[in-house]
């Protein structure tokens, strides 16, 4: 959409800074705009950060200035008036206007955008006060909280177009963050979230990317494009057929060789599998991984979005795919078809270590999905049900993890949280379960995986290839990991694993050298690394440094960014579900283990629920750290994320 002599992009932040040169991005590629835009964006960062203290002076002024006049359009503060107090009538750049825009929005306490305000000259936009929108809010509030309910209902679940008026609210509500006074605004956002099931997995998203984000007065959120709510797909017709036609040639056929992939029944995109080959060498461990890569190359459209994205979002809603799942189930693993993989095989040795290893494109043609319940079965009984190769899995995957243990490996075997949300007749029912520990399925398929990680490793340092080496730094002093308490004290210590161009230890895994390499179609470091291993197979020039330097930093950062929504949303639920038992037994008693202690303030874990939690109360300090004690819950807030503790 165009407006009078500014081009308005797919990213509303950039509504009326940037030129219309730039609508010619768009046409050709998503991507390259999206990328022109973050250097724009940046950039007017940069002149706020160095202009701030002018900023907060031409503020003030103009604040004082309108102090004096009635209740009129001079009320109204323009972007152009500030840029022209700010610059001092110099010629404003686009990057200069944008950096005065993002500074107005960040103080909402003094503004706020009029959104209903129409430019047809093409210049920037007013701002005014904000008490008309204190306004508006009390008015909203004061009508019948049915009538809100109905409201909020029928733009989140009847109107998509309607969610982003929601989206904009609730974004203000974050960046106008008053704590010196009533906010009503406030008070209307947690009755959204209280009594609304956001019954799509993109509304929770778009609420947790508002209150995950916001870092501060004087800045506003990134508006990031990497959680692809609505990625459109772009029809491909071979991509990169002369690449898939080279990788086919090499294809090795694994003929009526059985592999096994264990989901759970929900799995739509299935990326991996694997079978045992007994030979007259041995044992060979084969790990078969969905082929993405060899229709995928690195600069084309879809890897460069998986770049943005940086993997799959895991809501107890549901899940957000890192790509359109009509492109990502192109290469999907299904059964009762010729399956196209890259394959990372393995020979142990004696005491667990690889002994040989090897790397190869192939084609699966006997594949069989199964359950990990339905393979607990198979392994704790005498019937195989035709899988009889998940016991001899099973064992070696045993003496793989006796290696890793001998090396210092750290289980950090915690019992987890499992969640999901449905919506049932307009209400969110949570199903919730902790689960205690890994089984025998879940630590087979484990080791299956890092087995594949440690030969994509292994061949990539051989071979001098510079991949998404993952690796996890040792804590100066290494306790004792074995009972619960230790185990949580020492995760309250430790560092997340990073990653890196050149192999290093992986201390928490107990090895040398290690990369994610089975989840193609869920983490964009997977993809990376099988397209700097097909540049390797088919003897072409490697994916230059610069650019695996400039795109893994920030892929990187947006990983950790969704394990923190994702982190976000669990413990909102578990919350919710906390108050949904609270108000159907009134108070009860839970069993935590107090992990820290600090005067009338302490760290809990509330072990029915799997779940940390800082709280005080009286007779803190009576407890000590490591021994388990039963408290009694009284109240659960879920905004505020505390819950109200009493010590039997």
């Amino acid at each position: 959409m165009k407006g009078k002599g500014y081009y308005k992009t797919i990213n509303p932040t950039f509504c009326r800074f940037v030129s219309p040169r730039e609508t010619e991005f768009v046409a050709i590629d998503p991507i390259a705009i999206s990328e022109h835009l973050e250097n724009f964006e940046q950039t007017s960062r940069f002149i706020l950060k160095h202009n701030l203290k002018e900023f907060e002076r031409v503020r003030k002024e103009l604040l004082e200035e309108r102090d004096s006049f009635p209740n009129s359009s001079a009320e109204l503060v323009y972007e152009d008036e500030f840029c022209k107090s700010a610059f001092k009538n110099q010629p404003i750049t686009r990057e200069q206007r944008y950096a005065v825009h993002l500074y107005l929005y960040s103080h909402v306490k003094a503004f706020a955008k009029d959104f209903s305000f129409t430019n047809g000259t093409g210049g920037s936009g007013p701002y005014q006060f904000r008490k008309d929108i204190v306004k508006d809010v009390e008015l909203l509030m004061k009508k019948d909280p049915e009538q809100v309910r109905a409201f909020v209902t029928n733009l989140l679940q009847n109107q998509p177009v309607a969610n982003e008026i929601l989206y904009d609210f609730l974004r203000n509500v974050a960046l106008m963050n008053w704590n010196d006074l009533p906010n009503p605004a406030w008070e209307l956002t947690k009755q959204i979230f209280e009594n609304v099931a956001l019954s799509q997995p993109a509304d929770i998203a778009r609420m947790l990317t508002v209150y995950a984000r916001f870092p501060g007065m004087t800045d506003v959120p990134l508006e990031q494009s990497a959680v692809s709510l609505k990625t459109p797909f772009y029809k491909i017709e071979d991509e990169d057929s002369k690449r898939e036609t080279k990788i086919d040639s090499r294809r090795r056929d694994y003929g009526e060789l059985l592999a096994v992939a264990v989901d759970s029944e929900q799995t739509v995109e299935v990326d991996d599998a694997f079978a045992i080959e007994e030979t007259t060498e041995g044992k060979w461990i084969h790990v078969f991984i969905a082929d993405l890569a060899s229709f995928t190359s690195v600069d084309s459209y879809y890897s460069r979005l998986a770049s943005k994205t940086s993997s799959s979002l895991y809501l107890p809603q549901g899940m957000l795919p890192m790509l359109p799942l009509q492109y990502g189930m192109r290469a999907s693993l299904a059964e009762g078809k010729a399956n196209r993989v890259i394959t990372f095989s393995a020979k142990l040795a004696a005491n667990g270590d690889i002994a040989e290893y090897r790397i190869t494109p192939g084609i699966i043609n006997n594949l069989k999905r199964t359950t990990y319940e339905a393979v607990d079965q198979i392994l704790d009984s005498s019937e195989t049900d035709g899988l009889s190769q998940l016991k001899t899995a099973h064992e070696l995957a045993r003496l793989h993890l006796a290696f890793r243990k001998n090396q210092g490996q750290v289980d950090f075997d915690l019992p987890e949280r499992k969640i999901t949300v449905a919506d049932v007749g307009g209400q969110a029912a949570i199903n919730f379960k902790v689960e205690e520990g890994m089984k025998n399925s879940a630590d087979t398929v484990r080791e299956m995986m890092i087995i594949a990680g440690r030969v994509a490793a292994m061949y990539s340092k051989d071979n001098g290839l510079q991949v998404p080496f993952r690796y996890h730094l040792a804590p100066s002093i290494v306790p004792s990991c074995n009972t619960l308490f230790e185990k949580l004290q020492l995760l309250q210590d430790v560092r997340p694993s990073a990653v890196d161009l050149i192999s290093r230890p992986h201390w928490a895994m107990g090895l040398e050298s290690y990369c994610k390499a089975t989840s193609p179609l869920r983490r964009y470091f997977d993809l990376l690394l099988h397209q700097q291993l097909y540049q390797n197979i088919l003897d072409e020039q490697p994916i230059a440094e610069t650019f695996l330097r400039k795109v893994i930093p920030k892929a990187y950062r947006h990983e950790q960014y969704l394990k923190r929504l994702q982190n976000a949303s669990k413990r909102y639920w578990t919350l919710r579900h906390l108050r949904d038992v609270l108000d159907k037994l009134g108070s009860f008693e839970v069993d935590v283990l107090p992990l820290k202690i600090e005067s009338r303030k302490c760290l809990l874990y509330v072990q029915d629920f799997a779940l940390l939690q800082y709280a005080s109360f009286t007779g803190v300090s009576s407890m000590k750290p490591g021994v388990s004690c039963k408290l009694r819950i009284l109240n659960v807030d879920v905004f505020s994320q505390s819950i109200d503790f009493q010590l039997n």
